[in-house]
């Protein structure tokens, strides 16, 4: 049973990992083909853009938007 789940463990690592790789690999690429870009700096579209070519569907979970109620 421990086997199994050391076994399980080194599996989802080494999924995570190769996902990152991806996800970092594309971000770079994103940033770097930025005509734009003047700086050598990530941007959080760029990091948007490769999850988005990972996994199409992404979910905004962040706070509440800036809404006052008057």
């Amino acid at each position: 049973m421990v086997i199994r789940r050391l076994d399980q463990k080194r599996e989802m690592r080494s999924l995570l990992r190769e996902f990152l790789e991806c996800v970092i690999r594309d971000t770079i690429i994103y940033s770097e083909d930025d005509p734009n870009a003047r700086w050598k700096t990530v941007t959080a579209m760029d990091v948007e853009n490769a999850l988005s070519r990972q996994c199409p569907t992404l979910y905004y979970l962040g706070g509440e938007e800036d809404s006052e109620e008057d």
